[in-house]
């Protein structure tokens, strides 16, 4: 444990600065937004949303992840089996912690490995974690090698003024994204209680953007910025929890609305 943190603050880590780490993120959150998309496709035949913010093509799990591992897995480069068992240490890590927040503080499933076997509280489960394995390997010996090469590339064309402005933009524009999305996500949830007249608990209802939303013309805003359709496409996995612990999906509730854009074929 004392050589991992020795390795942090010190030898390869070093080379990876604060803006190489957000580009990293911006890129693999896209990178991650469209790989999701194509495994939607082949499992369930629809194009769904998989996005994690409210607007654009970014899934933060895998930036958060590609970020991590990035940097985590310094450690375990001495051979494919070590980056294997570190990519699935970290991954599933960043997994079940990603998961967590998402059900406990945004009311979204982004993904349930339930009906998988070998499973934890169905956020992470061995098929996947092996997957996690097989992408650090990947990650680290081929395609961030090439994105590196890409992003000097970009860097030895495009003057640095430019190219720290559009990183500084990307942040900006993510940080706004990923607080309006917390906002769409909650007033969401009470507009969809007051609908179906579903119980929250008390913390649901009288927290700060509960306070916020109970405002007559922010509400009508919210209302028409964040309206039923575009959360439930959006967010297809999003969900209630009543004081009972009763879960409602909102796809169940909102059945004039389909949680899909395309339907390209039937996956039997």
């Amino acid at each position: 444990m004392k050589k991992f943190w020795n390795i942090l603050s010190t030898g390869n880590v070093q080379k990876f600065t604060l803006s190489r780490l957000l580009t990293y993120f911006i890129i693999y959150s896209v990178w991650g937004y469209f790989a999701e998309i194509l495994f939607g496709l082949v499992k369930t035949g629809t194009i769904q949303s998989r996005q994690g913010f409210i607007y654009g093509p970014f899934c933060p799990i895998y930036g958060l992840g590609g970020v991590v591992m990035i940097v985590a897995l310094q450690y375990f480069k001495k051979n494919n089996y070590t980056l294997f068992a570190g990519g699935i240490l970290v991954g599933s890590t960043v997994e079940y912690l990603v998961s967590w927040f998402g059900e406990k503080f945004l009311n979204v499933t982004w993904w349930d490995y339930s009906s998988y076997p070998l499973n934890i509280n169905g956020r992470i489960c061995l098929l996947f974690s092996a997957i996690w394995g097989i992408l650090a390997i990947y990650l680290v010996r081929s395609l961030n090698v090439s994105m590196d090469k890409i992003i000097a590339k970009l860097q030895s064309v495009i003057p640095l003024k430019i190219l720290k402005s559009t990183l500084v933009i990307f942040c900006v524009f993510l940080t706004i994204d990923g607080l309006l999305t917390i906002v769409a996500l909650k007033t969401f949830v009470l507009r969809t209680a007051q609908n179906f007249n579903i119980q929250l608990t008390y913390q649901e209802t009288q927290g700060i953007v509960a306070k916020i939303y109970a405002k007559p013309n922010i509400k009508i805003f919210i209302d028409k910025m964040f309206n039923d359709y575009k959360m439930v496409k959006t967010f297809p996995n999003i969900y209630l929890t009543d004081k009972y612990d009763v879960i409602y999906y909102a796809k169940d509730l909102y059945t004039n609305i389909t949680p899909y854009y395309f339907r390209l074929f039937t996956n039997n």
